[in-house]
C-alpha cells in the first residue's frame, strides 16, 4: 500500500467512493490519507467493509441493483490500480436488455496481458477491445450491444435461438443496425439477421 502524504480527508474518500458505488482501494485511500491503521480501525468500528485484498466499502452508502457486479470488476485491476475488467458476453447482454437468458456465472473481458487477481467465480475472456466497442458503465465499462453479439457468435455454446433473439431485438430497438451487423464479416451473425426488414 502507499504511504499516505497527507492526513486523512473524509470528503474526498467518500467522493471517490461515491463515484465507485462505495467502493475505493487502499491505494485510493492512501491518496486521501489513509495509512493501514485508519482502514483497519475504520474496519473494526464498521465505518469501512473489508471486501477483498485491497478493496473496501464505505458501510453508509446504499447497495446498488448491480451490486454483485460492481463488486467483481472492482477487484479486477493492474498493478497501477486501474481497472481492466468490461461486463461481457453473457452479462453485456443482460445488462443491454437483450436476452432473458440466465448466464450462472459473470463474464468479463481483460486485455490478452493482464496477469492482475480476477474473482474465481468468473469467466475471464482475455482478448484486446477497442475503445468503439466498449461504453462506460456504472464502475468500469461494458462492451457495446454490437461487439456483444459479435462475442457471443464465436461462443459454439451459446444457443443459437438466443442469439438470433438478441440480433432482432437489437434492430428494433436501434441498438445496432442490419448494416453495422453485416459489415462485422462475422458469417453467423450474417445469417441469423432477420429477413424483409430495412
Amino acid at each position: 500500500m502507499t504511504a499516505p502524504k497527507s492526513p486523512p480527508s473524509r470528503p474526498q474518500l467518500l467522493a471517490i467512493a461515491i463515484s465507485q458505488a462505495g467502493y475505493f482501494t487502499s491505494q485510493q485511500a492512501a491518496s486521501a490519507g489513509y495509512a493501514t491503521q485508519h482502514l483497519n480501525h475504520h474496519r473494526k468500528a464498521g465505518n469501512f467493509q473489508s471486501i477483498s485484498h485491497g478493496l473496501y466499502r464505505f458501510a453508509e452508502l446504499p447497495v446498488e441493483e448491480d451490486e454483485d457486479l460492481i463488486c467483481r470488476l472492482m477487484q479486477v485491476r493492474d498493478r497501477s490500480d486501474r481497472l481492466r475488467a468490461t461486463l461481457s458476453h453473457e452479462t453485456a447482454l443482460a445488462q443491454h436488455g437483450l436476452s432473458d437468458h440466465f448466464a450462472g456465472r459473470i463474464h468479463f473481458t481483460v486485455p490478452p496481458g493482464f496477469r492482475g487477481r480476477v474473482p474465481e467465480d468468473c469467466v475471464v475472456h482475455r482478448t484486446p477491445l477497442g475503445d468503439d466497442e466498449r461504453h462506460p458503465w456504472k464502475v468500469g465499462s461494458i462492451t457495446t450491444p454490437l461487439r456483444t453479439v459479435h462475442d457471443l457468435s464465436k461462443d459454439d455454446g451459446f444457443s443459437t435461438e438466443q442469439l438470433a433473439l438478441a440480433i432482432d431485438e437489437g434492430i428494433e430497438r436501434g441498438l445496432f443496425s442490419k448494416a453495422a451487423v453485416f459489415n462485422t464479416g462475422n458469417r453467423r451473425l450474417r445469417e441469423l439477421l432477420p429477413t424483409g426488414r430495412e
